[in-house]
This record gives C-alpha cells, structure tokens and sequence, in this order.
C-alpha cells in the first residue's frame, strides 16, 4: 500500500503513452475494421452497457417460487431409497448356483427382515443397510445396471439375484421416496441469481430488438 517510486510512476506513465500511441495510430489505419475478435468485444461491452441501464427491481417471494415451479426438474431432490442386500459371490457356488439362489430365496423370505442376516452374506466390502441413498449414490457404490434395476422393485419383498459389478445380490427394498421440490428457503439464494440472471436476459434482448429496429438489415449471398 506504498505510492510508486518515481522509477515505477514512470514504467506506468510509459505504458499508458505507448498503448495510447499504438491505439490511435491502428484505428487511423483501420485495423478494428472486419476484426471479429474486436466486433466480439465491441458487442460485448454494449451488453455490459444494457446490463448497466436496466434497472432491475428485486424479486418477491412469489417470483421465485414461480421461478420454482416453472424450473421444477432442475431443483426437485433426487429419488431416495432404503435397502437390504445379501451379497452371493458366483464362484463360491459354481455348479450349484441356481439352486442355491432358490432355496435362498426362501429361506430369505421366511426370514425377518430386522433378523440377523450378516450369517448368509458372502464376504463383502459394502454395508447389508442401506439408507436413504439417492440413484447416484446407489451407482457409485454398486453400478448404474443395479441402481436403475433397484429403483423398479417392490418393497417389503426380497428380490433374487439383482446384478452389480461385483456380483450378484438379494435385495429387500425397505423405503423409497419419490424426488420433491424442496423449500423455498433452501434454495432462495439459488433462485435468487438465476431469477436475475434471467431477467437481466430479457433485459438484454429487448434493448438489442430496439437497437436493431433503427438498422435496415440487407444480407448478401456469397457467389458460387
């Protein structure tokens, strides 16, 4: 927070004389003519421009819960589920392995569900309980295969053989709860600044179609 030394003020008096110099001297020579790059940053600056004109008053709690609304699949919380699984390693039963997902079958189905049921699971690195786990959670752990087979079975029943990468497993589907718009107050920030954003938008092309109403727009085809 020092001022410059003389030595620093002239490096900054230098430079801004060359960039000046070397600025007028290309506009005399037309180098901004049929420059995209400058047309880009041109156009661009006269968006900051509307941005800067438009008064944009703030929204009310109805507008953003239209906002909401209107935009529901981009905030509505992802599907939830709760799950049992057993984990059947198929090396461990080759041979044999349909009848032994059968009888399982059964035994599992006879079982309680709160019982204790570590005793039939097959070495494995992943939890029996399972809960409250979104699509994308479920994938993660086991695979996109068994999270959109789980997501499609009944609950308060045990499943057979549901496959995932690591093998197959029998699943109890304990809970699932359909994705919701979540409150207001939770996403009132969000939706805050994306209500801006869109009005700031709109803004932006009613000053564009006002400007263009004072050009007379001719286009020119290329010749073959």
């Amino acid at each position: 927070l020092r001022p410059p030394s003389a030595k620093e003020k002239q490096e900054f008096i230098d430079k801004a004389i060359y960039t000046k110099v070397m600025y007028t001297e290309a506009l005399k020579m037309g180098l901004d003519k049929n420059d995209l790059i400058i047309r880009r940053r041109l156009a661009q600056k006269m968006e900051f421009v509307s941005s800067d004109m438009a008064q944009l008053t703030e929204p009310t709690d109805e507008d953003l819960l239209d906002y909401l609304q209107e935009h529901a699949t981009q905030f509505v919380d992802s599907p939830k589920i709760s799950f049992l699984q057993i984990y059947i390693d198929p090396n461990k039963h080759r041979g044999r392995l349909e009848k032994y997902l059968d009888e399982m079958l059964k035994l599992l189905r006879h079982e309680n569900a709160n019982s204790t049921l570590e005793k039939y699971v097959d070495t494995f690195i992943l939890p029996l309980k399972n809960s409250n786990l979104s699509k994308e959670e479920v994938a993660r752990d086991f695979g996109k295969v068994f999270s959109k087979t789980l997501f499609t079975l009944e609950e308060n029943s045990w499943h057979k053989a549901v496959k995932s990468g690591f093998g197959l497993h029998f699943v109890f589907i304990q809970n699932k709860e359909e994705g919701k718009l979540p409150d207001l107050e939770n996403v009132k920030t969000v939706l805050h600044n994306e209500w801006m954003t869109q009005q700031r938008e709109k803004n932006n092309k009613l000053f564009y179609e006002n400007l263009k109403k004072s050009y007379t727009i001719e286009i020119e085809e290329s010749l073959k």
